[in-house]
């Protein structure tokens, strides 16, 4: 059976948000139709992780070896290993979070960098990267004030931009996106950006 892990960064309430409440209505239908299916949440506003300093990028290079760190240096470097085994486990992926500051909140940006380790996700050849991934399906669902989906705007955006690029490298180049654009614009219609939103997430759900 399968394992999806479904990843938010948000720190608001689900009913104050549209990714998280778009997510929400996807993971509802993906649960009703895939009962016998593990779901795993993972809140990284709440998950503690490991920002990578010089120790970590040591450890990451294979030039600190656990046996002889210090108790503080081992212990980041089992929350590391734990969020990297935890992602490893699972084999279907799901990323909601909003756009801030034509970014994401950094929280995503730090789990990357526990994530991203040569020889478990990619590897080196002489040929360039080459993504560990390959053939698990990835969801990207991303609300955002403006409308950044247009040409002209697109540059500005670095939000599932920066997750795409990631995944690419894992192996995983074409994730399904739901966009949830112009949330704080004047003609932004709420009840029918709901209904949509939420029947392409209900859709997914059924082919993801």
């Amino acid at each position: 059976m399968s394992k999806l892990l479904y990843i938010t960064a948000n720190p608001k309430k689900v009913e104050d948000s549209w990714c998280l409440s778009t997510g929400e209505a996807f993971l509802t239908e993906y649960a009703r139709l895939h009962p016998a299916e593990t779901i795993t949440r993972v809140d990284l506003f709440q998950k503690k992780l490991v920002n990578v300093d010089l120790d970590m990028i040591r450890y990451k290079f294979g030039k600190l070896d656990p046996e002889t760190a210090d108790p503080e240096v081992r212990e980041k470097i089992r929350l590391m290993n734990e969020t990297l085994d935890e992602f490893l486990a699972h084999d279907k992926y799901v990323f909601v979070t909003p756009l801030w500051n034509l970014g994401l909140p950094p929280v995503v940006k730090t789990y990357f960098d526990n994530v991203a380790v040569a020889r478990k996700t990619f590897r080196y050849t002489p040929e360039g990267s080459v993504g560990l991934l390959a053939g698990r399906p990835a969801l990207l669902i991303q609300a955002s004030g403006g409308i950044y989906s247009a040409a002209q705007k697109e540059p500005f955006a670095h939000g599932v931009a920066y997750i795409r690029s990631i995944l690419t490298l894992f192996g995983i180049p074409d994730p399904i996106q739901i966009l949830i654009e112009g949330t704080n614009t004047q003609t932004f219609d709420p009840i029918e950006a709901k209904k949509k939103a939420f029947e392409t997430a209900k859709q997914t759900a059924a082919i993801f």
